[in-house]
C-alpha cells in the first residue's frame, strides 16, 4: 500500500484496484474516503455559516494579544489591525510550513498554551526585522531597541 506500506494481496486489495494502479489497501481507502467526506461536510458547513470563520479568527487573535500584549514591542503601535505575532529569532516561514501546514498561527498558539519565543510587533516592524535584520525605529532612536538588534 502506498499509504501504510503493507504488502497488497487479494485479502486487503481487490485485483481490480491493483490492475488500475490504485495501490492502496481497504483500510487506507476507507480512511481517505472518510476524510474526504469530513472535508466536504466542513466546507459546506462553513459556506452556510460565513460569519463563523471571521468570528473565530478574531476570537483567537484577541486571546493571543491578551497573552502576548496589545502593543508593538518596538514602536508602541496599539491599533489591532496593525499588530502581528513575531517569531523571536526568526524562523517564522519555516515554522508555518513545517508545523502549521497552512493552518492558523493564532489557533496554534492557543492550542499550544502560548509558548515562549513569540512577541507582538506591528506589521512594519516585523517586516523590517525579517527582511533587513533591524527596525528603522531603532536606527532613528525612536525605540528602546539598540541599532542592529534582532529583538
Amino acid at each position: 500500500c502506498r499509504m501504510c506500506g503493507i504488502i497488497l494481496d487479494e485479502n486487503n486489495c481487490p485485483l481490480s484496484w491493483r490492475e488500475n494502479s490504485n495501490y492502496i489497501c481497504r483500510e487506507c481507502r476507507k480512511k481517505t474516503r472518510d476524510l474526504e467526506r469530513e472535508k466536504t461536510y466542513h466546507r459546506a458547513w462553513l459556506k452556510s455559516n460565513p460569519d463563523y470563520s471571521a468570528q473565530r479568527y478574531e476570537e483567537l487573535r484577541r486571546m493571543v494579544f491578551d497573552h502576548y500584549e496589545r502593543k508593538c514591542e518596538c514602536c508602541g503601535e496599539t491599533h489591532k489591525e496593525f499588530l502581528s505575532i513575531d517569531h523571536i529569532g526568526g524562523g517564522g516561514t519555516k515554522h508555518r510550513r513545517e508545523i502549521l501546514k497552512g493552518g492558523n498561527l493564532y489557533g496554534w498558539l492557543v492550542s499550544n498554551n502560548f509558548p515562549e519565543g513569540f512577541r507582538t510587533l506591528c506589521h512594519s516592524c516585523n517586516f523590517a526585522i525579517g527582511h533587513y535584520g533591524y527596525c528603522p525605529h531603532a536606527v532613528e532612536g525612536n525605540a528602546d531597541i539598540p541599532r542592529g538588534a534582532t529583538l
